[in-house]
C-alpha cells in the first residue's frame, strides 16, 4: 500500500493563507467601493443615502467607521479562507480514513469533527458578533429623530 500524502503543504500554508487573505480583502475593498460609489452616484436610492448619511463616511471621525469596515470584510475573508483549509483537511482526513478502514476491517471507528472545525463555527460567530456591534455602536435612544419632530429612539 503507498503512503497517504497530503493535499497541501500544511508547514507551508500559514504565509500562503495570509498572502490569499490580504489579496482577497484588497479585491473586495477595491470592488465593493466602486459598487457603492456607482450606487450612490447613478441610483436615486443612493444619491438619497448619500444625501443623508455621507458625513458619517467623510473626514477624520469616520476613521473607526472605514476601520470597522475592513475589520468585518477580513474576517469575511478569513472565515472564507478558513472554510477552504478545512474542506482540504476534511477530504484528507475522509482519504487516509478510507485506507485505514478498508472494506475488509470491521472494527474500524471513524474519528467525529476535529476541534478545528467546531473552531471555524466559533469564529462565524464572532464574524456576527462583530457586525451586530458595529450596528449597535451608532444606534443610541433619543439621538435619531425624524423630521417631523417624532423621536424614533425614545
Amino acid at each position: 500500500m503507498e503512503t497517504f500524502t497530503p493535499s497541501l503543504d500544511w508547514g507551508d500554508d500559514l504565509i500562503t493563507s495570509l498572502l490569499w487573505v490580504a489579496k482577497a480583502w484588497a479585491s473586495a475593498a477595491v470592488c465593493t467601493w466602486v459598487i457603492l460609489a456607482l450606487i450612490a452616484r447613478y441610483t436615486t436610492w443612493g444619491k438619497q443615502f448619500w444625501r443623508i448619511s455621507g458625513g458619517y463616511f467623510k473626514g477624520r471621525q469616520s476613521i473607526p467607521v472605514w476601520t470597522l469596515l475592513g475589520v468585518l470584510l477580513a474576517s469575511v475573508m478569513i472565515d472564507v479562507r478558513l472554510g477552504v483549509l478545512f474542506s482540504y483537511q476534511s477530504n484528507d482526513r475522509e482519504i487516509g480514513g478510507l485506507r485505514v478502514c478498508s472494506s475488509r476491517d470491521r472494527g474500524c471507528v471513524r474519528p467525529g469533527p476535529p476541534a478545528e472545525e467546531r473552531a471555524l463555527t466559533e469564529l462565524s460567530a464572532a464574524g456576527i458578533a462583530l457586525t451586530v456591534l458595529g450596528d449597535v455602536r451608532g444606534a443610541r435612544p433619543g439621538r435619531v429623530q425624524s423630521r417631523n419632530r417624532a423621536t424614533v429612539f425614545a
